[in-house]
């Protein structure tokens, strides 16, 4: 008898609940580099909080190009080599579905673009 691997399974709704709780684990952190982990988490939990809102049947939703094999499904292996849509596109794309908070924007922008800076380590001081 074959035992079961120990496989993990994540959805988009597994990755934002488990991004959003990396973000409160790292805020109760006394030193203050938490602050880019708490950055990245919230970044992190609201691309795929965005991303299960325009959902519509499918992940193709957050493919900046809706692939679809002959059959009407997804076509994955195209997927893999297809980009994901960025962050500000798919907040652009919320704002569109949902309405639109512009007040919002500065926020936005300023939390990727932090996020981007912490990701692909560009030197940096904030006070």
């Amino acid at each position: 008898m074959m035992e079961k691997e120990n496989i993990i399974r994540l959805t988009l709704k597994d990755n934002a609940i488990d991004y959003l709780s990396k973000a409160a684990f790292f805020v109760e952190k006394k030193e203050p580099i938490k602050w880019k982990w708490v950055t990245i988490s919230i970044h992190g939990s609201l691309y795929h909080v965005m991303s299960l809102a325009l959902l519509e049947g499918g992940i193709s939703g957050v493919w900046k190009n809706e692939i679809r094999d002959g059959s009407g499904f997804p076509d994955v292996f195209s997927q893999l080599r297809e980009k994901l849509k960025s962050f500000l596109k798919l907040y652009s794309e919320v704002k569109e579905k949902f309405g639109s908070f512009d007040y919002d924007d500065p926020s936005i922008e300023k939390l990727n673009s932090l996020r981007n800076n912490l990701i692909h380590y560009k030197p940096l001081s904030i006070s």
